[in-house]
Parts: structure tokens; C-alpha cells; sequence
């Protein structure tokens, strides 16, 4: 009786063993479908993942096309947002984002429009602006001079849309350093440096006290690394985060020349030229450099309107004489004139390099900022019509 027993205990015992081994069977079979389908998708993934580099590659280059055959010099508008200074009186400005043109309307009250590569309007935020720019400041890092600057009167936005460029290029720039010396053997080397121009003087915002330097003439620049600054006196600062280039932002900042007028209580009385130099070393010893020059440029305003007198009137003049400079300048290059008077100004002897490299070595991009209110109305027509004289030129071009 008890043989039998264990022999029924044995069988079932079989029988159990034999299931387990079935669901074993069906749980490798499964495992197996599904290691499969793993590296099905692992390369799908790749293939995917490869295809969206090609892409962004396509895209990138697709964009720099289109940077290309619009020109070397790009003329934006901006309007800053109504009443945000406590104005509220009646908006002379109408942006036209989808026609690329501002209207703004004159003392009869007619409507008189001026074109732009691109508008945008009061609804507008700081990344759409550096969308814009983006590709711009990237080809800084194929050897490209680039030159950004922030034009318009006392309190229509240019220093806010300055802050976020400064710190958001860089962030980009930081970001497409990463990413290129992960996936290659290049290495790259950031630094800056930030002056101050000041009634027709250059001043070092890194070094208090380093004042009144003068611009190294084209004649003795050299190839080497010296080459990327016309002021050699001034202090150059390497930076290899987001935190050291915000440090020296507030830094330099600080140390800038401002004053009360009529129209804001600290106007910027200076240009203010922030320069990143970069330095792309390859794998076989070749070193490319590129820089970019963001400006953030004076207040510009009528004598009377600004309400400033004995030194304050000076800084006035002076700004107004070198920014009427720069529109001749710019004019000047974008016509391809044979003689452009880079050292009738202090802003423009500094830059005369930047932009005149040649066809791709140089990209040069103006923000043309406006107050929308009626009491701005003769200034917002006056940084249109220092807009159209250098649009108009670059339009016929294109």
C-alpha cells in the first residue's frame, strides 16, 4: 500500500514538475519575443536618433542658407509693450509681425510703415528675439565674427533684451561646446571682455581705473590669438560656465556710466560692448577663432526732450554724433561703398574688423527698439528713419 502511494505521490510529483517545465518554456519564449522586440526598437531608436542628428544638421545648415541669402547685415524691429513705463497715453506704433513692418503714425497722423527682416511686436518674449539670433551666435564657433546691437531712446527695452542675450548666448554656447567635444576631439576655450565707451573714451569695466585706452590700429594686428582684440590694454577674463559670465556681467555693469534725465532715471550715458572670444582647437593643431559683440548702445534722444544740461549735455552730443556715425557706417558697408569713415567714431574704429570681415567671416544683426506712447512719438520716428537708411541699403542688395 505505501509503494503504491508513493508511486501516485512520484507521478503527481512528474506531473507538477512537467507543468513548471512547460510554463518555464513559455516564460523563456516570451522573454525571448521580448528581448527581440528590445533590440528591434534599440535599433529602431538608433536609426531614429541618427536620422534626427541628420536632421537637425539639415536644419541648422538650411537656416544658415536662409541667414545667408538674406545678408551680412540683418534689421530687426521691436516694440516694447505699452505702459509699462506708467505712460498711459495713446500708442502711435503698430507692429506688423506677418508683413515684417511698423507703422507709426507722424504729427498730421498719417501712418508711414518701414520694413524690417523681421518685427516683433509688443506681445513678443526674449526667446522669440533669440530664436532669431540663435544661429547667428552658434557660428561663432566656426570662426565667424558676429556683431548684435541694441539701438533705441532712453527706456524702449534695449538693455532688457541685452540682459537675456548676453546670458542666453552663452548658455548656448556652453551647450554646443558639450555636445561638440563629447562627440569629437575638439576642444574650445571662452573669453571675455567688456568695455565701456564713453564720451568718444574707452573704458575697461573689468579694471576700475583702466580708462581712456586706445583702439590698436588695423595695420598691427597680427594672426595669433592677440588679433581677437583691437583694445590690448584692456583686461580679458576666461570664463568656462554660465556663472562666470554672469558674475562678470554684474561686475562690468555695475562700473557703467549712468545718469538722471527727463526720460529715465538711470540712462545708460554709454555704450556698452560686451566680446566673447572663441577659440576652436582641432585635432590637428588648427585653431579657429571667432567672436561676437553684444552692444548695448546709448540711450538715443533729442537735446531738449532728455532735458540735460552742462556735463549731461555732453554725454548727449556725444552719444548722438557717434550713433549717427554708426548709421553712416553700417549704410556705407551695406552699399558696398569703397569709403566708410570707421574712425570718425570711437564704436565704429573698435568694430571696423567685426564687420568687414567678408562674405561669411562676418554677420552683424540691430534690434530697433521703440516706445509705443504718443510722448516717444518724435524719437520712435527718428530710430525708424536711423533704421531705413540702413535697411533700404541692404534691401536693394538682397
Amino acid at each position: 500500500v505505501e509503494v503504491g502511494a508513493l508511486e501516485r505521490e512520484l507521478l503527481g510529483v512528474k506531473r507538477a514538475l512537467s507543468e513548471v517545465e512547460e510554463v518555464v518554456g513559455e516564460r523563456e519564449r516570451e522573454l525571448s519575443e521580448v528581448q527581440r522586440a528590445l533590440s528591434e526598437a534599440v535599433e529602431l531608436l538608433e536609426e531614429r536618433e541618427g536620422g534626427y542628428r541628420r536632421m537637425c544638421e539639415e536644419n541648422r545648415a538650411l537656416h544658415e542658407m536662409v541667414k545667408e541669402l538674406r545678408g551680412n547685415m540683418l534689421v530687426f524691429g521691436r516694440v516694447r509693450p505699452r505702459g509699462v513705463t506708467g505712460d498711459g497715453s495713446e500708442c502711435v506704433v503698430r507692429a506688423r509681425p506677418e508683413e515684417c513692418a511698423l507703422e507709426c503714425r507722424n504729427k498730421h497722423g498719417d501712418w508711414k510703415r518701414y520694413r524690417f527682416d523681421r518685427v516683433f511686436g509688443e506681445d513678443s518674449t526674449q526667446e522669440d528675439v533669440y530664436f532669431e539670433a540663435k544661429s547667428l551666435v552658434r557660428s561663432v564657433m566656426r570662426g565667424t565674427d558676429v556683431t548684435i546691437f541694441a539701438y533705441g531712446q532712453t527706456g524702449s527695452g534695449k538693455t532688457h533684451t541685452m540682459q537675456y542675450l548676453n546670458r542666453r548666448a552663452l548658455e548656448d554656447l556652453f551647450g554646443y561646446q558639450r555636445e561638440d567635444e563629447a562627440e569629437s576631439a575638439r576642444r574650445y576655450r571662452f573669453r571675455v571682455q567688456m568695455l565701456e565707451i564713453y564720451n568718444e573714451q574707452i573704458n575697461d569695466m573689468l579694471e576700475p581705473g583702466n580708462t581712456n585706452l586706445k583702439v590698436q590700429t588695423m595695420s598691427f594686428r597680427t594672426t595669433n590669438e592677440d588679433s581677437m582684440t583691437r583694445v590690448p590694454d584692456a583686461r580679458i577674463v576666461g570664463v568656462e560656465r554660465i556663472e562666470d559670465v554672469v558674475r562678470i556681467l554684474e561686475q562690468g555693469t555695475s562700473n557703467r556710466h549712468v545718469g538722471a534725465t527727463k526720460m529715465n532715471e538711470r540712462s545708460s550715458r554709454s555704450h556698452l560692448v560686451f566680446t566673447v572670444m572663441v577659440e576652436r582647437m582641432e585635432e590637428s593643431g588648427e585653431v579657429v577663432r571667432g567672436r561676437l559683440h553684444l552692444i548695448d548702445l546709448a540711450g538715443s534722444e533729442r537735446l531738449a526732450r532728455s532735458g540735460a544740461e552742462g556735463a549731461r549735455a555732453t554725454e548727449t552730443k556725444a552719444i548722438n554724433l557717434s550713433l549717427s556715425t554708426l548709421g553712416r557706417v553700417l549704410g556705407g558697408i551695406a552699399a558696398n561703398q569703397r569709403h566708410v569713415a570707421f574712425r570718425d567714431s570711437k564704436i565704429t574704429q573698435l568694430l571696423e574688423d567685426s564687420l568687414t570681415g567678408g562674405k561669411g567671416k562676418s554677420k552683424c544683426m540691430m534690434f530697433m527698439h521703440v516706445a509705443p506712447e504718443m510722448p516717444s512719438g518724435q524719437e520712435t520716428r527718428s530710430t525708424l528713419e536711423f533704421a531705413k537708411g540702413v535697411a533700404e541699403h541692404v534691401v536693394v542688395n538682397k
